[in-house]
């Protein structure tokens, strides 16, 4: 009797389990108001341009230009120079797990070595720029004083804009001056060119 009694119960169980499948997925309708939803999307072009081609041509011009100066060089030497730099306070970047404390040294040429030379030049300057474009195969132009634009084919080189911090970083003084990585250290030719044109 109990056995029987079980059995009853489990298909009771069973019934009330597959008649709530059945009416789980049952379409209850719509219930109470409806309302029609409209939507308006007015797209008004511009009466002019928010920016003019000629404001930007502008821009992209002031962009490539440096009115960094720096003198001349008076002779041709050779100087060394330490790119080392020592850190002013902590840097502290746990998500990259970077920890590294005031006082550390830090040397870009201990990490990386320079495939090419790099050459500075006053850009307003026709004897640099044609100095720069001897060097072009084997160096990368910094021009100050003037625009990309005077060094129109620089084949595979690259040519860069000098800025304040640029000038401040690589401490240099006079110009033309070409820098070659020696180990961990840059050797600065300092180029007077009536001196080295007076020469040949």
């Amino acid at each position: 009797m109990r056995f029987f009694q079980r059995r009853k119960v489990s298909s009771l169980i069973l019934a009330c389990c597959l008649s709530s499948t059945l009416y789980a997925y049952h379409d209850m309708g719509v219930w109470g108001t409806q309302y029609g939803i409209v939507e308006s999307i007015e797209f008004k072009e511009p009466s002019k341009p928010i920016l003019e081609d000629a404001q930007i041509e502008k821009s992209f011009q002031e962009a490539l230009i440096s009115r960094q100066t720096l003198p001349e060089c008076v002779k041709t030497v050779d100087r060394h120079f330490d790119p080392t730099v020592v850190l002013e306070h902590d840097i502290d970047m746990p998500k990259y797990n970077i920890h590294i404390k005031k006082g550390t040294k830090f040397n870009y040429l201990q990490h990386k070595k320079m495939q090419r030379y790099m050459i500075m030049i006053d850009g307003g300057n026709g004897l640099h720029v044609e100095f720069a474009k001897h060097y072009l195969p084997v160096s990368d132009v910094v021009i100050y004083n003037g625009s990309t634009e005077v060094i129109s084919e620089w084949l595979d080189g690259h040519v860069y804009i000098a800025d304040e911090s640029f000038q401040k970083a690589f401490k240099v003084k006079c110009l033309p001056s070409v820098f070659i990585q020696e180990n961990e250290t840059f050797l600065i030719r300092e180029y007077n060119l009536k001196e080295v044109l007076n020469e040949k």
